[in-house]
């Protein structure tokens, strides 16, 4: 989890190139979190919602009546949190993110991951070092049983196909696989 603090009239927002991901927006102001959304909503939503620097509809006060706030938020622009319709007040925005370790793995640190975990990484270091092109080493069928070993605990590595349509698609728009005849 990271926070953002968020500046009146400003919809975008760098953020640190380590996030690969982010799963959930909420501003402290507000009681629900934003939406995910994508471009092509966004294009059918709001003309020229890019135009004002990462803001969408109106940015100001709506007709004076009191602040404005974010509707949605766009993150497909890679290290970039978009705010549809940016907030006329100052908010801080706590994120849920994806992303790498803050800090390089080395033999004096320990990985950022929960220590119940770390025996399991010992699996994955048995796959590579049995895929080690070496005549000592290469095990092709012991390299295969540790990342079978891992991939049990910690789940499939996702491709890069699977990357971008996280990305891509808001978790309300994704389906879910049926069973042929359901």
């Amino acid at each position: 989890m990271c926070s953002v603090t968020l500046i009146p009239n400003v919809g975008a927002y760098a953020l640190s190139p380590k996030i690969l991901q982010i799963r959930r927006v909420k501003l402290a102001t507000m009681s629900e979190p934003l939406t995910p959304v994508t471009r092509d909503e966004l294009d059918s939503l709001y003309y020229d919602w890019g135009a004002a620097s990462g803001t969408a509809g109106t940015s100001g006060t709506a007709g004076g009546d009191g602040p404005v706030y974010p509707e949605c938020f766009l993150s497909e622009l890679g290290n970039e949190l978009t705010l549809v319709k940016a907030p006329t007040i100052n908010d801080i925005a706590s994120l849920i993110v994806v992303r790498l370790p803050l800090l390089q793995f080395t033999l004096s640190t320990s990985p950022e991951i929960a220590e119940r975990h770390h025996d399991g990484l010992l699996d994955w270091a048995a796959h590579l070092a049995y895929m080690k092109n070496d005549s000592d080493t290469l095990n092709l069928n012991l390299a295969a049983v540790y990342e079978k070993k891992f991939t049990e605990r910690f789940g499939p590595m996702p491709d890069a196909y699977t990357e971008k349509m996280r990305r891509e698609l808001p978790r309300r728009q994704r389906m879910r696989p049926r069973e042929f005849g359901s």
